[in-house]
C-alpha cells in the first residue's frame, strides 16, 4: 500500500512540474507580449503627437489664409468701388496709400509656398 501511494505521489510531483514549466513558458510569453505592446504604444504616441503638431500648423495656415482671403476682398470691394466712381466721374485719382501697399503686399498664392 505504502510504495502504491509513494508513486501516485511521484506522478503527481511530476504532473506539477510539468504544469509550472508550460506556466513559467506562458508567462515569458506572455512578458515579451507585454514588452512588444509597450514599444508600439510608444510609437503611436509619437506618431500621435506629429499628427496633432501638423493639425496644430495647417490650422494656423488656414487661419492665415482666411485673413488674407478677407484681406483681398476688401481690396477687391474697394477697387470696384473706386471703378464705380470713376465711371460716375471720370477724374482719375491715386490709390489710397494702405490700398496700394496691400496690393503690392498680397502675392498671388502658389501651391509650391506649402
Amino acid at each position: 500500500g505504502k510504495s502504491k501511494r509513494v508513486e501516485v505521489l511521484s506522478r503527481e510531483s511530476h504532473e506539477a512540474k510539468e504544469l509550472l514549466k508550460a506556466e513559467r513558458l506562458r508567462c515569458g510569453e506572455l512578458v515579451e507580449k507585454v514588452g512588444e505592446l509597450k514599444t508600439e504604444n510608444e510609437r503611436l504616441r509619437e506618431d500621435n503627437a506629429t499628427s496633432e503638431q501638423l493639425i496644430s500648423k495647417l490650422t494656423g495656415e488656414c487661419r492665415d489664409m482666411a485673413l488674407k482671403v478677407r484681406e483681398l476682398e476688401e481690396v477687391s470691394w474697394n477697387a470696384m468701388e473706386r471703378a464705380q466712381k470713376r465711371k460716375e466721374k471720370p477724374a482719375k485719382q491715386a490709390l489710397p496709400a494702405k490700398e496700394a501697399k496691400v496690393e503690392k503686399s498680397v502675392k498671388p498664392l502658389r501651391l509650391s509656398d506649402q
